[in-house]
């Protein structure tokens, strides 16, 4: 018997380079699954997320139609913890039974369902519901593609240097260099540069770490000016310079795992840190 897609669904996010997200597995409920079963339909892999197909007659049309009232209900279960750190869940956090729905005001681009409070009860382990209302949007007129939609959290972004190297020439400074007209650019300016050889910090306990283990280096935390989305790939142009010239990158992206909480007056309290080393002399101690 041959079967046609009726349905799509999609996670996005934009951390990833290809805007699919992985880090659920999206299952009916039983209400669904059920439904799905006594009309023929089944639930398979789609390109970012599921798609529901239905058997069609010898005429090419569904077997057993879904009722038009029909509303179809799926569970999101989290299977990547560092997701929370990576993304913007302020609207979520906010409810306590996340619903994403058709039903709702369209909460961005056509298809993007909208994130609700929904009714109790799911079963434990769901991170959010998503429900879809058939309301006629059945076969015969494409496939309709729904899509829950994940932003990348945005954190600040500290490099911690540490150095042998003097700053005859200029000093240490983070540039980031991408082409003209590039409108994403971070910024680590000279006000959110210090030097903590010279001015300790005893609210930053990275600082003080870094302290203890390198006493006799030179060595400076430096902050984005902004808030930078987190994302999969490194930012291409991100170098560490002395004066003008080059010394290493694309420097990696500050680890999702290792953040700075700084409790100092007037400085961003959470950041996402990287540890950067440059020794000009390496075999000397």
């Amino acid at each position: 018997m041959k079967h046609a897609a009726i349905l799509e669904l999609r996670v996005t996010h934009s951390f990833y380079t290809d805007g699919k997200c992985p880090d659920f597995a999206i299952e009916p409920s039983a209400d669904t699954a059920r439904l799905l079963r006594n009309h023929r339909c089944v639930v398979g892999p789609g390109p970012s997320g599921i798609q529901v197909h239905t058997a069609l007659d010898p005429a090419g049309q569904p077997f057993l139609p879904l009722p038009s009232s029909s509303v179809l209900r799926f569970h999101l279960r989290l299977q990547n913890d560092d997701f929370l750190l990576f993304t913007e869940l302020t609207a979520v956090n906010a409810l306590s039974a996340p619903l994403f729905t058709n039903a709702a005001a369209p909460a961005g681009p056509p298809g993007e369902l909208a994130v609700v409070s929904g009714a109790t009860g799911a079963p434990q382990g769901v991170f959010a519901t998503i429900e879809i209302h058939f309301d006629g949007w059945g076969f015969g007129g494409g496939v309709p593609a729904f899509v829950v939609a994940f932003e990348a959290r945005q954190w600040r972004w500290a490099y911690y240097c540490i150095t042998d190297l003097l700053p005859n020439g200029g000093d240490l400074t983070i540039v980031d260099s991408p082409p003209a007209g590039t409108t994403d650019v971070v910024v680590f300016s000279a006000a959110n540069t210090t030097r903590l050889d010279e001015l300790a910090d005893p609210n930053d306990p990275i600082g003080v770490q870094l302290s203890n283990r390198y006493p006799t280096m030179r060595r400076l935390r430096m902050i984005s000016d902004e808030a930078v989305a987190c994302c999969e790939e490194p930012r291409k142009y991100l170098e560490l310079r002395h004066g003008a010239d080059r010394l290493s990158g694309p420097l990696p992206n500050p680890s999702m795992r290792r953040v700075s909480r700084i409790d100092t007056p007037g400085q961003p309290r959470d950041l996402l840190c990287q540890i950067v080393k440059y020794r000009a002399h390496p075999n000397l101690t």
